[in-house]
């Protein structure tokens, strides 16, 4: 891919998509530097990479009350939440999405008479950085599986299979939406296998998991939806996939 210049984005953080409210993304990750100098090392610096971390922070507008009030309870109750991130908007099954578990642990708000009501977040990542693939964006209102996407990878013993989850709107009475997340090595899942069985959703919502591999010789994944309630339910969301190594 070429170089671009970045115009859209979709930041999401619990339930919240924010792209409408962010107009700055620093993104970073590091790992400790562990001196492990020696005699026989000549007069020069010897290191191993130690403990990793990634740092993550917005900057955008504040928009009363939500979701200004939303981020708020986010910061008073340290909840640990999906962040996630594409470079394009609206994402599209297929995009790639940077995402992790965090804790919104710093907010401010900056006000200055003539300009705009500006705001700036920090977040405490809780586990690592994962790079994957938008699975699916868009509404369920129906059982059934959504496109299978192919990873066109297999896990082994030392790999993570993770999914973030950001519901955004439910409509209905009483809705409830289960959701599987099923692997196969065929995309037309011929012999389906169940690999997380994300916690039943009731309105709007998030979900981060993982399952250790080996995962093999499945490439190819699917949510499958199971969907209650009255009143024309229907639950909007966005699912990304991904592959970590464990530790």
């Amino acid at each position: 891919m070429s170089k671009l210049v970045l115009k859209n984005a979709s930041p999401m953080l619990g339930s919240l998509l924010l792209a409408s409210q962010v107009n700055k993304i620093d993104l970073g990750v590091s790992a400790e530097e562990v001196d492990v100098s020696s005699f026989a090392d000549n007069g020069w610096s010897s290191f191993l990479p130690g403990i990793r971390k990634s740092d993550v922070s917005l900057e955008g507008y504040v928009e009363i009350p939500e979701p200004d009030l939303t981020l708020d309870g986010y910061l008073a109750d340290a909840t640990v939440l999906p962040f996630g991130c594409t470079i394009t908007y609206p994402p599209a099954a297929g995009d790639v999405c940077y995402f992790l578990k965090a804790v919104v642990n710093y907010m401010t708000r900056k006000a200055e008479v003539g300009k705009a009501f500006a705001m700036s977040l920090k977040l405490t990542p809780q586990e690592e950085l994962v790079r994957g693939p938008i699975l699916f964006n868009g509404d369920i209102d129906a059982d059934g599986s959504t496109t299978p996407l192919d990873l066109t990878l297999t896990l082994d013993d030392t790999q993570r299979l993770w999914i973030a989850i950001w519901v955004t709107a439910a409509s209905g009475t009483t809705p409830t939406l289960d959701l599987l997340l099923e692997s196969d090595d065929d995309s037309g899942f011929p012999s389906a296998t169940t690999r997380i069985t994300v916690p039943q959703f009731t309105g709007v919502g998030y979900y981060i998991g993982s399952v250790d591999g080996p995962i093999t010789p499945d490439t190819f994944y699917r949510l499958t939806a199971d969907i209650g309630g009255t009143g024309s339910p229907s639950f909007t969301l966005i699912a990304a996939i991904g592959i970590a190594p464990i530790g």
